[in-house]
């Protein structure tokens, strides 16, 4: 319960205290672990992860998320793709361990090769919230606006919505509709999503995810200043109620809705923060990304990927 409110020191009490009655239990290890995680602290996360694998060697999901997940976040991509290797040999059908395994490549070595394969296998009539938010992310980072606008066609979903998440499809829409040159469709999608997230904030005060989707449509509709308050209440609350690891994910969604809105600035020093912490963001994901694009050339920017090259030279 009190990892489940956010509560992430009592949880660790309780679970340590759950420890010494049970030392080898894998899934107490596992959640000693998780909760960890939650609070950055990363030499404590890969010491739960090595015991508990050793206990449960064939538990999938321990490795895609304990260890994968981990992994990932702290650049030590090479471990990453080993992790969700493992979880896909012992679980064929989980198939976000290929998905995030195609996603580290990405953040790794700055290829989309490896992610296009791997959605390219999936049954198209697959659709998971994991799998669909990866199809059209994958779209978007190709810049292929048809080919966008026509997954937001097939995908039943109204709404892309993971635990990072919360994107309605016409906010994709108007990323395609921009990217073809068409304003005035942009210009409407962004509309038709406004209305559909703002009745949502005071509904869902708590959910960071909401402030992030509409700091988006403001920004495709110009209304800087909204969409920098919208990212600025996003960053806020997490600050005040978050752990590290939304708290950083966070952090990345408010500098891309900040660069949307052409406040480069403030965008910059979001991207700084992430680049010197733990995150998966890397300088290949800088550069791939078409939501930076309206800082790209900005000189800060520039130095930003010169001085963090070194994260993937590794």
């Amino acid at each position: 319960m009190h990892y489940v409110r956010g509560d992430f020191r009592e949880a660790l009490e309780e679970y340590e205290t759950a420890l010494e009655g049970l030392p080898n239990d894998a899934e107490i290890v596992s959640r000693v672990g998780y909760t960890h995680r939650r609070l950055g602290n990363w030499p404590e996360v890969y010491a739960a992860f090595e015991d508990a694998s050793r206990l449960n060697p064939r538990d999938a999901n321990l490795f895609y998320d304990l260890g994968g997940h981990s992994f990932g976040f702290t650049r030590r991509y090479a471990d990453a793709v080993r992790a969700y290797d493992r979880a896909s040999t012992l679980a064929p059908d989980l198939y976000d361990a290929s998905i995030q395994r195609g996603l580290t490549y990405l953040h790794w070595q700055g290829q989309l090769d490896t992610l296009r394969a791997i959605i390219t296998d999936l049954p198209r009539e697959l659709h998971l919230p994991e799998i669909d938010l990866a199809r059209v992310n994958l779209a978007l980072w190709e810049r292929d606006s048809a080919g966008l606008l026509r997954l937001l066609e097939a995908i039943p979903a109204p709404v892309f919505e993971t635990q990072v998440a919360y994107l309605p499809k016409p906010v994709y829409a108007g990323w395609a509709h921009r990217l073809r040159g068409d304003q005035s469709a942009a210009l409407a999608a962004f509309d038709s999503a406004r209305v559909l997230l703002e009745p949502l904030v005071p509904e869902r005060p708590n959910d960071e995810r909401i402030l992030v989707a509409l700091g988006y449509v403001y920004a495709g509709l110009g209304r800087r200043d909204d969409a920098g308050n919208s990212a600025a209440d996003a960053v806020r609350l997490r600050q005040e109620e978050g752990d590290a690891l939304s708290r950083l994910r966070t952090i990345e969604a408010a500098a891309r809705v900040l660069a949307q809105a052409g406040l480069a600035d403030q965008a910059l020093v979001h991207l700084e923060t992430v680049m010197a912490s733990d995150s998966p963001v890397s300088v290949h994901t800088l550069r791939l990304d078409p939501l930076l694009d309206p800082i790209r050339d900005h000189p800060r920017f520039q130095a930003l990927l010169e001085r963090y090259k070194w994260q993937v030279e590794r």
